[in-house]
């Protein structure tokens, strides 16, 4: 990868959201995100979080092990999502930019193992993301996937 990120807070981020290595879905990259990295974002970083994650994900889609899949697939594992400190400012401001960055591109995302405190949460950012985006994702507790209405009720 040829970002080489240069402050404290672009070294924890390579351990918070990384590109994993040979794991694909469908023939897609994984992009992972991994909520155990104790992260704290404070508004004034937001362009610097913001900007990394997207060149992560442009990454991603160069890495495609067919060239016709321009998309990647997302795991998101939030078993430890209290140890991340992202506040619901930042959640709507980055779903706003992929919105407009990343149309199309993202095939799946998984999300693994969330807190009761995520559903709130969510349930606030779910009118930022797209009707044809909402179907992509995939809530998944104890391996098992739930179903689409509990991830929207």
């Amino acid at each position: 990868m040829n970002f080489i990120p240069q402050t404290l807070l672009s070294k924890k981020l390579q351990k918070f959201i990384y590109i994993s290595n040979n794991d694909f879905i469908d023939n897609r990259p994984v992009v992972i995100i991994d909520s155990a990295s104790e992260i704290h974002i404070k508004k004034k970083d937001y362009g610097e979080v913001i900007g990394y994650i997207c060149k992560i994900l442009q990454e991603s889609l160069k890495l495609s092990s067919n060239p016709e899949y321009k998309q990647f697939c997302i795991i998101v594992q939030l078993k430890h999502f209290k140890k991340c400190k992202i506040g619901l400012g930042f959640a709507i401001a980055l779903a706003k930019i992929l919105k407009v960055m990343f149309v199309d591109t993202m095939y799946k995302c998984y999300l693994i193992d969330p807190p009761l405190l995520f559903k709130s949460m969510f349930q606030v950012i779910k009118p930022f993301i797209d009707k044809e985006t909402r179907p992509k994702l995939a809530l998944i507790k104890n391996g098992e996937n739930v179903s689409y209405n509990e991830l929207y009720d």
